[in-house]
């Protein structure tokens, strides 16, 4: 799912994000799976974070809140 994410936000907005793997040690009795993580650059972040938090679009308020903030802080904001 990830990949076939990766792939659809780099065709919308021409960024690239790196998938990472992270496996966490297993112990006797709890056998651990790894998981998954689509990570992006700060150059990246800057075109991906406006178009998913664009006024009107679903999202987490208090996400939305955190981005505002900090575009705002640095002269981001339309």
């Amino acid at each position: 799912h990830l990949t076939w994410l990766r792939e659809r936000i780099c065709y919308a907005l021409g960024v690239y994000g790196n998938l990472t793997e992270t496996r966490r040690p297993a112990t006797e009795v709890v056998r651990r799976h790894p998981f998954f993580e689509l990570r992006y650059a700060k150059r990246a972040s800057l075109v991906l974070l406006p178009a998913l938090y664009e006024s009107g679009r679903p999202c987490l308020v208090r996400k939305r809140a955190i981005w505002q903030e900090y575009a705002a802080r640095h002269s981001l904001l339309r």
